[in-house]
């Protein structure tokens, strides 16, 4: 593996990606949390915890990186910071669980949007 593209992704890894964890409730015997990077389709880790989810992420957002560049691929910028009310982010997600707690954050924070049910 070159060193240089690998310290290239992890550079470009760090420069601020959205981060949405949410609570997967699917078995109510085990706890699991997925992240995911919604500027990289596809990027996603789980964890135990979030701070978990994040860490895995975090370096799956590295490998997803590296990948793209070794193949002389486009790395997606990140998204600016959009803020979304409550309702709004209810809105989104009302379809996909509205039983599963929503976080959002940028890298360095994370807020819980919603933990009530629909």
């Amino acid at each position: 593996m070159s060193d240089s593209i690998w310290q290239e992704a992890e550079q470009r890894a760090n420069v601020g990606y959205a981060t949405v964890i949410s609570r997967d409730s699917s078995d109510p015997d085990e706890v699991v949390y997925i992240a995911v990077n919604p500027e990289l389709p596809g990027c996603t880790a789980q964890g135990a915890t979030v701070a978990e989810a994040r860490e895995l992420l975090r370096e799956n957002r590295i490998t997803y990186i590296e990948h793209l560049l070794r193949r002389n691929r486009p790395v997606p910028a990140p998204a600016e910071l959009h803020v979304f009310t409550e309702a709004d982010t209810r809105k989104q997600v009302a379809c996909q669980n509205p039983n599963a707690p929503i976080y959002a954050a940028k890298p360095g924070t994370l807020s819980t949007l919603s933990n009530q049910p629909l």
